[in-house]
């Protein structure tokens, strides 16, 4: 292109002086302008052409900053049959008007957001007063999070000492998730560890195996995923699904809307 340019100019500049120098036709000087106007024509369309492959570069390296293309879901669709509880971690009254069922996953940094920033508030405004019950089930995403199932386990087994939302709290409070680290969440939470390491090379794995399939029966596909919904004797009949990060403000409105008999919003 440089070299193309400078071709340009040279003739640009020595053309007058060869027309000047020497007497010529009017046909020869529109022969020289025709070739001038030709190589202007030229420069034109590849400068065109080089604007174009710059902007495409461009277009190249946003994309492959933002990542590969990730396609989103489709919401998920509210159950039609109630919703088995019977052998989930609950908190709250078991006679709650309400119930919100959230599948989480313990290395997913969404639901550590949810944990330690949405969940306490809703605690103290509802859970304390007696007017909602909250459930966890797992959902470990173990092909981004590879660490989550082991998670898992390790929680259903504090489970099974009656530790389990110490060790919620604490996996989520700091989601290093590698063996050492989940050893020590346990003992430091007072899980004794004999049984605590028995559970999880038996059957510590079997609740969280049966929750996965239960979120995959209803189309669950990110986390956390919220289901909101009224008691019925001891199940519960989803109203209203959130996924992902959700404000305490839209926790509270749909809490809001059935405890007071309204559709959700």
């Amino acid at each position: 292109m440089k070299c193309l340019l400078a071709c340009i100019a040279i003739f640009v500049a020595v053309a007058p002086q060869q027309i000047t120098g020497q007497d010529v036709t009017d046909v020869q000087v529109e022969a020289v302008l025709r070739r001038v106007e030709l190589l202007e024509a030229i420069q034109l369309r590849m400068l065109r052409e080089l604007e174009s492959i710059s902007t495409q570069l461009a277009e190249g390296r946003k994309a492959a900053t933002a990542g590969p293309l990730r396609v989103s879901p489709p919401p998920p669709v509210i159950p039609s049959s109630v919703q088995s509880i019977s052998d989930a971690a609950t908190k709250g009254s078991a006679d709650a008007a309400v119930v919100l069922i959230e599948y989480a996953d313990f290395q997913c940094p969404y639901c550590g957001q949810f944990a330690r920033q949405i969940l306490p508030e809703i605690e103290s405004r509802y859970v304390s007063a007696g007017k909602l019950r909250v459930v966890f089930k797992h959902m470990p995403l173990q092909e981004i999070h590879p660490q989550a199932v082991m998670a898992a386990e390790t929680a259903e087994c504090a489970r099974q000492q009656g530790k389990f939302w110490q060790m919620h709290d604490a996996l989520f409070a700091d989601q290093r998730l590698d063996e050492a680290s989940l050893v020590d969440k346990a003992r430091t939470n007072g899980v004794g560890i004999e049984q605590f390491s028995e559970c999880v090379r038996g059957n510590g794995g079997i609740k969280v195996r049966q929750d996965l399939a239960a979120a995959r029966a209803l189309g669950l596909a990110v986390t956390p995923t919220f289901l909101i919904g009224r008691d019925v004797g001891g199940a519960v009949k989803v109203e209203q699904i959130l996924t992902g990060v959700r404000s305490v403000e839209v926790f509270v409105s749909a809490i809001e809307a059935m405890l007071h008999d309204r559709a959700p919003e």
